[in-house]
Formats: C-alpha cells, structure tokens, sequence
C-alpha cells in the first residue's frame, strides 16, 4: 500500500490523519482546554500510546478529526476497552491505534479510518466495494466500521 495522500484528500486532513501529537496539539483539534483532553483520556473517551521518540505519551491526532471525535469515537472506544478487560484479551492500545489505520476484511480493505471519514487517504486502489462503503451515509460507515470493531475484538481473544 502507498503512503502518499489520495488526490482528493486534503493535505491538512491527510497531516493529522498521519500524526501523533501532544496533549496540547489534540486540544486545539478539539478546540477544548488540555485539562478537558486529559479527563477525556481517564474517562476512556481518548486513548493515548507510548512514544519515546516523540518524548512519552502522544496522542494519535485522528482521533480529533470530524467524522472520528466525539460519540462514535466514543462509542468505538468503549467497546476496545470493554473487550480489553477480559483476562483473555490481548487488546492493548497499540492494537486500538492500529486497527484505524490497517486494512480491514470486513470493510473490503479499507481502513476504518477511512470509513469514518468518507473518503481514502492513502492513493491505493480500492475496490469497488469499498468506495461503496466510502459514499454511504455517516451512520451506516459507522455501522460497518462497528461490525469491524467486533471482529477485531474477537481476534484478539486469547
């Protein structure tokens, strides 16, 4: 799969859809204080990774775009952490952070990202199944982005 941006894409979208940043950088995209960002991140309505190259905790900047924050996040979210909490999962926030920007079967190839946003990043070719998924509405991408959800909660079971 390439790494250059689909034409279409914006490039200030395609930047942030690409980055990690700090709890600073994700409260602009929020347009929210940075106290705000880190009680949405102990509520689990955020989730952070580990970064020692980008100096410790960072942010993957998507999760402030619109069409991924707020309540669908939110939603997604809570079933990663719900299914985390089995002793059998091996769901960590590595795997969340990835399952945006993979591929995913049920969603002919296309990454969840995507899906959510409505549109590629990335300019690979997709099928025609999955731009299907890329022209529906909001609430049915977030529908088939949570029938990916579940799938990857169940590989990821021990």
């Amino acid at each position: 799969m390439t790494r250059d941006p689909a034409p279409e894409v914006d490039p200030a979208i395609f930047a942030i859809a690409t980055s990690r940043g700090s709890v600073t950088k994700m409260a602009q995209l929020l347009d929210v204080s940075v106290a705000e960002v880190e009680q949405m991140t102990r509520d689990g309505r955020l989730f952070t990774l580990h970064d020692k190259a980008q100096g410790g905790v960072v942010y993957p900047l998507y999760q402030g775009l619109k069409g991924v924050a707020g309540a669908r996040l939110e939603e997604i979210l809570r079933r990663f952490r719900e299914a985390s909490e089995d002793p059998q999962s091996r769901l960590d926030n590595f795997a969340i952070a990835t399952f945006f920007v993979m591929p995913h079967v049920l969603l002919a190839w296309a990454l969840p990202l995507e899906v959510l946003l409505g549109h590629r990043l990335y300019d690979s070719r997709l099928d025609s199944e999955a731009l299907l998924y890329l022209s529906k509405d909001p609430d049915s991408r977030f529908s088939a982005v949570l029938g990916a959800v579940h799938d990857e909660v169940w590989h990821w079971r021990g």
